[in-house]
């Protein structure tokens, strides 16, 4: 069996392409659960390592800080995005000398994008009173908070233009290359959490301690892939042309406007909670996130692999595979999410407990019951979702997910004062469950239905 999987096949018939996508998918799928699996774990490690090291109030603002900082994310323009979605497709035109262009173009134009962000953010860095932004004025020395930020700051900036590694690879259906990576990332993120509670850094040393080695798993990564598929670094910069650049934002700009929706659902709930309610509060909605994360994480990534291989089996004409292995994926990921949704309505407070070796956080029954739809729900309209963004049908998603990120917003701002951390996931599930549960599905009918011969 492993020796199958390491053997590639013959991709001159459908059948062949066929049992090369599965064979890498496989590969892809089997290191991401390795991988997601040590990040998983390091997740719950370091989270009772933090708070038990920061204490409640300083976790929350470590929480909310690198939880918003993920805002300058969409300084990543949606590239990574384009650059999965144009690989792929020149992948399945047998043309990896464009697909390296790629490659290129991304990795220059994030590199501009995020060298002039790091000198905007240097102007203005020293004028802004963070620790009245974060809610933390009176509770926090504002010298620390304003470090702290602009550790988080440089960190994210830093590894805008990484993004291109792990979506070139995975737009080469080689994504179990940037699965062993991200698994040495988590190894290097737990190494470092450690390190710095036991010499007992401040906590902006710790920001960047930890996410100065992150930042160096990832360019060791983007190391590799220079040397493995371009001649050298200057022969890489001839390959950066405006019609490449045409091609990615062709992607690139729908799926940016989609993230910026997308955030709003996400990530604007630990910002509000600091300003509604207290940084302890902040620190029990942030353990909430870290399960989300944990549990959603490792659905969606077992099962990500597929979406490249869907883009290059449309280019190849190879549809009825694409009809065939959606549904195979969709029935595993559900039922994985409803497994692990199962587990938290039941014993959630028990293993929360066991996790955090403490007993001043535990939850309602209605809150565990919320978060199982929010992980059950989420898991079947990303599949959906991810199907319409790889075939660059993207634009019919951002009216709805701009429209959830409002809804979720003004939802978050009415509940949390009334009903806390409860109220805040009520809020990012509302939508998901009442909405997209039936539209997503309905935008990939014209997909997934056979077509018709006359």
């Amino acid at each position: 069996m492993a020796h199958a999987l390491l053997r590639s096949q013959d991709t001159s018939t459908p059948e062949g392409r066929a049992r090369e996508r599965y064979r890498r998918v496989a590969l892809s799928v089997a290191s991401g659960v390795v991988g997601r699996g040590v990040g998983a774990a390091v997740g719950v490690l370091t989270a009772p390592l933090l708070l038990s090291y920061l204490g409640k109030e300083r976790f929350g603002l470590y929480s909310a800080i690198t939880g918003t900082v993920v805002w300058l994310s969409l300084l990543e323009l949606g590239i990574a995005g384009g650059l999965v979605n144009a690989i792929s497709e020149a992948n399945g035109r047998g043309e990896r000398r464009t697909a390296m262009g790629y490659v290129a173009t991304g990795l220059a134009v994030l590199a501009t994008v995020a060298t002039m962000a790091g000198i905007v953010f240097a102007i203005v860095a020293g004028r802004v009173p963070w620790d009245a932004v974060f809610g933390a004025a009176g509770h926090i020395p504002s010298a620390e908070v304003r470090w702290a930020v602009i550790a988080a700051v440089l960190a994210v900036l830093l590894g805008i233009p990484l993004v291109v590694v792990p979506a070139a690879y995975a737009g080469l259906q080689r994504a179990y290359v940037a699965n062993v990576f991200a698994t040495i990332t988590s190894g290097a993120t737990l190494l470092m959490v450690w390190l710095s509670v036991r010499i007992r850094l401040t906590l902006p040393a710790l920001i960047g301690v930890v996410y100065g080695a992150v930042a160096a798993v990832g360019l060791s990564n983007l190391l590799l892939l220079l040397r493995e598929e371009t001649p050298g670094l200057r022969a890489l910069a001839a390959h950066v042309s405006r019609r490449a650049w045409q091609r990615i934002s062709r992607t690139s700009v729908p799926l940016c406007a989609y993230q910026l929706g997308a955030l709003m659902v996400n990530q604007s709930q630990l910002f509000i909670l600091t300003h509604t309610s207290t940084l302890a509060t902040t620190a029990e909605y942030a353990v909430i996130i870290r399960i989300v994360q944990i549990f959603s994480g490792l659905v969606i990534f077992t099962t990500s692999a597929f979406f490249p291989a869907y883009r290059e089996a449309m280019e190849r004409g190879d549809r009825p595979w694409v009809q065939e292995g959606f549904r195979r994926m969709v029935v595993a990921r559900v039922s994985l999410a409803m497994a692990f949704a199962a587990v938290l309505i039941l014993a959630g407070n028990q293993l929360l407990g066991l996790w955090l070796q403490r007993d001043d956080m535990r939850f309602s029954s209605a809150l565990w019951a919320v978060l199982g739809a929010h992980i059950v729900a989420g898991a079947w309209v990303t599949a959906h979702s991810e199907l319409l963004t790889v075939l660059d049908r993207i634009w019919v998603q951002v009216g709805l997910v701009a429209g959830n990120g409002i809804v979720t917003i003004l939802l978050t701002l009415w509940l949390s004062p009334r009903f806390g951390v409860l109220g805040v996931l009520a809020a990012a599930t509302f939508t998901t469950v009442i909405g997209w549960t039936w539209l997503f599905p309905l935008l990939t009918r014209s997909i997934l239905s056979p077509r018709r011969h006359p």
